[in-house]
């Protein structure tokens, strides 16, 4: 059997602020009467690599996490606040007790 055509193909995942993004790259060529196959796909690989490496970013390039965080001070409730708080856990009310705990520190001490 002869080779006379061949492809290569690579798919690369990209994040761009936290969204996957796929990029595919191909590559068909023609193997010569007397070109070696294995050396022709190699070269196509490489072509492949070369244009991923050159046109699609690293992940870091879209994505650099911010290094400081600021720290939100979280207000501290009076006894009303408390007591909508202690309703809301009683009933179960998961929507009203994490609303109340994003504003305000419930922690003792």
């Amino acid at each position: 059997m002869q080779i006379t055509k061949i492809s290569f193909s690579k798919t690369v995942e990209s994040s761009v602020m936290g969204a996957g993004i796929w990029t595919k790259v191909s590559v068909e060529g023609q193997v010569g009467e007397h070109e070696n196959v294995q050396s022709a796909i190699e070269q196509a690989k490489a072509e492949v690599e070369a244009v991923l490496n050159n046109s699609v970013p690293a992940v870091d390039t879209y994505f650099n996490p911010v290094k400081s965080v600021k720290q939100l001070t979280k207000i501290t409730p009076d006894g009303e606040i408390r007591k909508q708080y202690a309703v809301a856990v009683a009933s179960m009310n998961k929507e009203k007790v994490e609303q109340l705990e994003s504003i305000y520190n419930f922690q003792i001490g």
